[in-house]
């Protein structure tokens, strides 16, 4: 597991996003609207993530749309870095799913790593929401998976 945010923590600088009228497990989640475009994740290099020459992620999280609407304006984003250069980058976009609204949806992207990449180039792994109205986001996790030897 290389993050999981079960938006619990009070201490955390984002604390004004915790919502706890709505929330998956625990007593709170994370509000995104117009003012909070991207949850918390992860950014880190290549070296620190694995010693693999390949390796999987997968991120997954529950979307709860607090308006009736079906399609939400948001994505999973995992992506490489290269100097500061995007690329492999992979979405889940949710506006192309129908989603149940004023439920609870469970949302998964799996990534396999690009083959032998520099140390220095990093790996980030997000939910990124473009909408206008309110949605809550818990129970994000970012796992690592590398090859059994």
């Amino acid at each position: 597991m290389l993050a999981s945010y079960g938006f619990e923590d009070t201490t955390v600088a984002y604390r004004q996003r915790l919502d706890h009228r709505f929330f998956h497990s625990g007593q709170s989640s994370f509000r995104m609207d117009t003012g909070s475009q991207f949850t918390p994740g992860i950014r880190m290099k290549y070296a620190e993530l694995t010693k693999e020459p390949r390796a999987g992620l997968r991120i997954s999280c529950f979307v709860y749309g607090s308006d009736t609407a079906t399609q939400i304006p948001a994505s999973l984003v995992i992506t490489s870095l290269h100097e500061g250069i995007l690329y492999r980058y992979r979405t889940l976009d949710l506006d192309g799913m129908a989603l149940k609204p004023r439920t609870w949806n469970r949302i998964s992207l799996a990534y396999i790593t690009p083959e032998d990449p520099l140390p220095d180039d990093e790996i980030q792994a997000y939910f990124y929401y473009r909408g206008n109205s309110v949605i809550y986001v818990d129970d994000l996790t970012i796992g690592l998976y590398e090859p059994l030897k």
